[in-house]
């Protein structure tokens, strides 16, 4: 596993420490100008997500089976609200390859709009890190019948937005979160199944998560492929 990223060398070193003590995975670092890797969405002051590219560059001919790119420009995956269209990360994964994109923008400050310098204690930056970093590798390595599909609702637009398979326990790490903090009902929250979900925030999902991570029903369906050796 290869972790790429923009100068973020504190970011990324953090996330290599988090995989190897909780999946055993010891990632190798390095640091590159990515910028030919995404798309200017002038719309937003945003950028597209480009897994395409990640592919093309770092995963022709099987260099890398999996790469994770760190960068601090604030990601999208749609142009229809800049409000809802926004994402932390984003994982594209078939049977031998992983792409991973993880913006660092909108986790450094107390709420969840976009920024380019730390506002927040460096450790609740870097859990933040941690928890997006393992919430999407989960996506690629679990696969167990408990999960259900997710969707983020803005109540006020009705605009939805379909998230794929997450965890319905709020204290494992492959919860979906709709923000920072957790959104104001009156604005938005996440439905799991047909369940409607209110304690979607990063933060707070921190707050109950266990050492591990993992609930114990996404541990029994978890499986390490080679690529990430």
């Amino acid at each position: 596993m290869l972790i790429l990223h923009e100068d973020l060398h504190s970011e990324a070193m953090h996330i290599a420490k988090v995989l190897e003590e909780t999946l055993q995975i010891e990632p190798q670092l390095q640091s590159q100008d990515l910028s030919f890797l995404f798309k200017p969405l002038r719309k937003f002051k945003g950028f597209w997500h480009s897994c395409e590219e990640i592919s093309e560059h770092f995963q022709a001919g099987k260099k890398e089976d999996v790469v994770m790119v760190l960068t601090p420009k604030d990601i999208y995956f749609g142009d229809k609200s800049k409000e809802d269209d926004f994402c932390f990360a984003y994982v594209q994964n078939d049977a031998q390859k992983t792409s991973i994109v993880i913006s660092t923008a909108r986790l450094k400050g107390e709420d969840g709009s976009p920024r380019t310098k730390l506002e927040v204690p460096q450790e609740s930056y870097h859990k933040r890190l941690a928890v997006i970093s393992l919430h999407e590798i989960g996506h690629d390595i679990i696969r167990g019948n408990h999960l259900q599909e997710a969707v983020w609702v803005n109540a006020e637009t009705r605009y939805e937005i379909s998230t794929g398979l997450h965890c319905p326990n709020n204290s494992c790490v492959l919860y979906q979160v709709g923000d920072v903090k957790t959104p104001d009902p009156k604005n938005g929250y996440i439905r799991v199944g047909n369940e409607n979900r209110f304690d979607t925030g990063l933060d707070d999902l921190i707050s109950r998560l266990k050492p591990e991570f993992f609930c114990a029903d996404c541990k029994k369906s978890m499986r390490i492929y080679r690529r990430y050796k």
